[in-house]
C-alpha cells in the first residue's frame, strides 16, 4: 500500500509543474521557430500546415523529450546549483529529442519541417529550457540571500590570493548553502591585476592594505587562498586577522580544490601550513596501478598511519583490504569510517582482531587470507612510555615483526613493507632500538624467504596523528596555557599523514628486497617555533597571552633527530621525495635470529633492566663492527636509563 507524506506530495507537484513548463517551453520554441522562419505569413496558416496536420507526431515527440529529460536526471537536480553539467545534459537531451521528432515525422506527416526551422527550433529549445532553469537558480539564490540579509546571517568576506587561486574558491563559496557569503573583494599582490573582476568579485589592491581595509570596513571573515609554500606570508595575515578578532580560514590544496580531503567546507587552518614547505603532490594513478585487484593487509589499521593507509588503498579498488589490529574499538571505528566514505566497497573490507605478537594467531590469519601485500604499521611508538615498558616494546615491535615477517614468507606474500622511524638511526631509546632491530630482521628474512620482497621505509613525525605535539599544543592553548615545550632548541622532522602514507605506498611499489628507504622530510622544525606559530594562529601573543614553559627532555628523547646514522649514506631514487639508504649488514641472518630468540625469553620474564642491558650490548656490538659513530649511540641509550 502506497504511503503519501506531505513532502512526497509536494515533490510530485513540483515535478509535475516542471514537466508541464518544459513541455510548454518546447512547444512554444517550435511555434517561435516557424513564425520567425515564415515571417509575414499568417500564423493560422502556419499552424494548420505544420502543427495541426502533425499533432500526433508533435505530442509523441514532446513525450520523448520529457522522457529524455528524465533519462538525463534533469528533474533530480538541485536547481539552486545549476551549472555547466546541467547545460551539457540539456543540449544532449534536446539534440536527441530533435532526432526523435524528425524520425517520427517520416512516418506520421507529409509536411516535413524545413531545415532552417529545425536549426532555429533546436537553438530555441536549448535556450528556453536552459533559461527556465537559470531563472529558477537566480530566484532561489536571490531569495536565500535576501533572507540571510534580513536575518543578519550573511557574512562579509575578503579573499586573499591570486587570480588563479581565488576563482575556484569564489565559485565554491557561492555554491555553499550555509554560511552565505558576500564577497567584498579580493586582495592580490600583483598590482597589474588591481581593478579586474574574478568570479564577480573585484580585485581591490595589494595584500598590504588588509589591515587598513579591515579597520575601515565591516568584515566578518577573511579567506586565505594562497598556495602552499607561502607559509610565512600566510602566518603574517592570519596573525593580523586574529589580533583584530576577525576569523580567518585557509583553503588547502588549491591546485586540487575539488578533490581536497576537506570537501566543500573551508577549514580554519589546515595543519599542512605548519610545515612551511610545499605539500608533496600525490600520484593517485601510480597508487591505483600498484594495489588494484590485490589482497592488501594493514597491521595497526586502527592507528593514524594504518587508518590512512586503508583510506588511500581502498580508493584504488583492491581485491580485498584486511584491517588488522589489537584494539577492537579503533578497528571498528576505521571500518565504520571506510564503509561510510566508500559504501560500494563494503564487501572488500575484512576486520581481524589480533596481536602481531601472537605467533599461532598471526600464522592462521596470513594462511587464511593469503594477502599479496602487507603494510606493517603496528608498533608501540611513544618514546617516553616505552622507556619504562621495555618488555612490551620488545614483544610488540621486535617479536611481533618477526612473527609477521616469517608468516608472510611462509605463505607466499609478494611484498612486506615495514613502517620504521627516524628514531632507528643511531637509536638512543628503547623504542628506537627496537625499530632498528626490526630493520635488521627484515634483512634477515629476505635471506630466509627469497620469494617475498622485504622493504623498510623510515620517516619522522607526522602532524595531526593521535598524541602528536600539534594536538597537545592545541589542547593546551584551548585550556588557556601554558604550552609545554621540552627544550628551546629541540627540533623534529614533520610530514602530514596523507603525504607520508602515499610515499609509503610508493615505496612498496618500487622498493627492492632488503631495501631501506627514507622519505624526504624537508628541514627540521623547532618545536618552540611551532608552539609560537600555533598560539598566534589563535589570535594570541606567545609569552603574553599564553605562556610557554620548558619541561625538560623526557626519557629516551634527544634534542635533534637523525634521519640516517653515521654508518649510513643516502642517494636519490627513481621517485621524487624518496631516498635510498645504503647501510651495512650489522648481523648475519643466524645472528639476528639468535637475537630474536633471546629477546623472546627476556620479554617473557618482563625484566626491564636485563632487556635494557642486552639492547645496550647489541648497540656496542654494532659499533665495534662499524666504529664510525664510536660508542655514541650506546652511551646515549645508557644515559636514557
Amino acid at each position: 500500500m502506497l504511503k503519501f507524506t506531505k513532502n512526497s506530495v509536494l515533490r510530485t507537484v513540483k515535478k509535475t509543474i516542471f514537466i508541464s513548463a518544459d513541455a510548454a517551453t518546447i512547444y512554444a520554441s517550435l511555434l517561435a521557430a516557424l513564425i520567425l522562419r515564415f515571417e509575414g505569413i499568417p500564423a493560422s496558416i502556419i499552424y494548420n500546415y505544420y502543427i495541426a496536420s502533425n499533432l500526433l507526431g508533435i505530442i509523441t515527440s514532446l513525450a520523448i523529450y520529457i522522457a529524455l529529460y528524465h533519462w538525463f536526471h534533469l528533474y533530480k537536480r538541485a536547481w539552486g546549483l545549476v551549472g555547466l553539467d546541467a547545460a551539457r545534459c540539456i543540449i544532449y537531451a534536446n539534440t536527441l529529442g530533435l532526432i526523435a521528432l524528425l524520425s517520427i515525422q517520416q512516418f506520421t506527416s507529409k509536411t516535413m519541417l524545413p531545415r532552417s526551422v529545425i536549426i532555429i527550433f533546436w537553438i530555441f529549445s536549448i535556450i528556453s529550457t536552459s533559461g527556465l532553469r537559470i531563472a529558477l537558480r537566480i530566484y532561489i539564490t536571490t531569495k536565500r540571500r535576501i533572507s540571510a540579509q534580513l536575518a543578519g546571517t550573511m557574512k562579509r568576506v575578503i579573499v586573499i590570493g591570486s587570480e588563479k587561486t581565488t576563482a575556484p574558491v569564489i565559485r565554491m563559496m557561492r555554491e555553499q548553502h550555509e554560511p552565505l557569503y558576500e564577497i567584498v573583494g579580493i586582495l592580490d599582490d600583483d598590482p597589474e591585476r588591481t581593478g579586474m573582476i574574478v568570479g564577480g568579485a573585484k580585485i581591490l589592491g595589494r595584500i598590504d592594505i588588509l589591515g587598513k581595509f579591515i579597520a575601515e570596513s565591516s568584515i566578518d571573515e577573511v579567506i586565505v587562498a594562497l598556495p602552499h609554500g607561502c607559509g610565512k606570508t600566510v602566518f603574517k595575515h592570519i596573525r593580523e586577522c586574529r589580533h583584530r578578532k576577525i576569523p580567518v580560514r585557509v583553503v588547502p590544496g588549491l591546485a586540487d580544490l575539488h578533490s581536497s580531503p576537506y570537501g566543500t567546507n573551508i577549514p580554519e587552518i589546515p595543519i599542512d601550513y605548519f610545515l612551511k614547505r610545499p605539500v608533496l603532490r600525490h600520484n593517485k594513478q601510480a597508487t591505483a596501478e600498484y594495489t588494484t585487484g590485490k589482497k592488501v593487509l594493514v597491521t595497526g589499521a586502527g592507528g593514524s598511519i594504518g587508518s590512512e593507509l586503508c583510506r588511500q588503498i581502498i580508493a584504488s579498488e583492491p581485491g580485498a583490504l584486511i584491517l588488522l589490529g589489537h584494539g577492537e574499538n579503533s578497528i571498528h571505528q576505521v571500518w565504520q569510517t571506510l564503509t561510510s566514505e566508500f559504501p560500494n566497497k563494503r564487501n572488500v573490507l575484512e576486520c581481524v582482531i589480533c596481536s602481531v605478537a601472537d605467533r599461532e594467531r598471526i600464522n592462521s590469519v596470513i594462511e587464511k587470507h593469503r594477502p599479496d601485500i602487507v603494510f606493517h604499521a603496528a608498533a608501540h611508538k611513544h618514546v617516553p612510555l616505552m622507556e619504562s615498558n621495555e618488555s612490551e616494546a620488545v614483544r610488540n615491535n621486535v617479536i611481533g615483526t618477526t612473527y609477521l615477517a616469517d608468516a608472510c614468507g611462509r605463505f607466499g606474500v609478494e611484498r612486506f613493507v615495514l613502517i620504521s622511524t627516524d628514531k632507528a638511526a643511531d637509536p638512543c631509546s628503547i623504542m628506537g632500538t627496537t625499530k632498528w632491530l626490526c630493520e635488521e630482521i627484515i634483512q634477515g628474512m629476505s635471506d630466509i624467504w627469497q620469494n617475498t620482497k622485504y622493504i623498510a621505509v623510515r620517516f619522522g613525525n607526522v602532524l595531526g596523528s593521535r598524541g602528536s605535539v600539534l594536538k597537545i599544543f592545541q589542547d593546551q592553548i584551548k585550556r588557556g596555557g601554558p604550552v609545554t615545550v621540552t627544550h628551546p632548541e629541540m627540533t623534529r622532522y614533520f610530514m602530514t599523514i596523507p603525504e607520508a602514507v602515499h610515499l609509503v605506498i610508493q615505496v612498496g611499489k618500487m622498493g627492492e628486497s632488503k631495501g631501506l628507504y627514507l622519505l624526504d622530510m624537508g628541514r627540521p622544525i623547532k618545536l618552540i617555533d611551532l608552539a609560537e606559530d600555533l598560539i598566534r594562529m589563535h589570535g594570541l601573543e606567545p609569552w603574553v597571552d599564553i605562556d610557554i614553559e620548558f619541561c625538560g627532555i623526557r626519557p629516551g628523547e634527544r634534542l635533534h633527530e637523525k634521519l640516517v646514522s653515521e654508518h649510513e649514506s643516502i642517494r636519490t631514487s627513481t621517485v621524487d621525495s624518496i631516498l635510498v639508504v645504503d647501510r651495512p649488514h650489522y648481523f648475519d641472518t643466524s645472528e639476528i635470529m639468535d637475537i630474536v630468540r633471546h629477546l623472546e625469553t627476556l620479554s617473557s620474564n618482563t625484566d626491564g633492566d636485563k632487556i635494557r642491558d642486552y639492547l645496550h650490548r647489541l648497540i656496542e656490538r654494532r659499533n665495534e663492527r662499524h666504529p664510525v659513530a664510536a660508542n655514541k649511540a650506546a652511551i646515549l641509550l645508557h644515559e636514557a636509563a
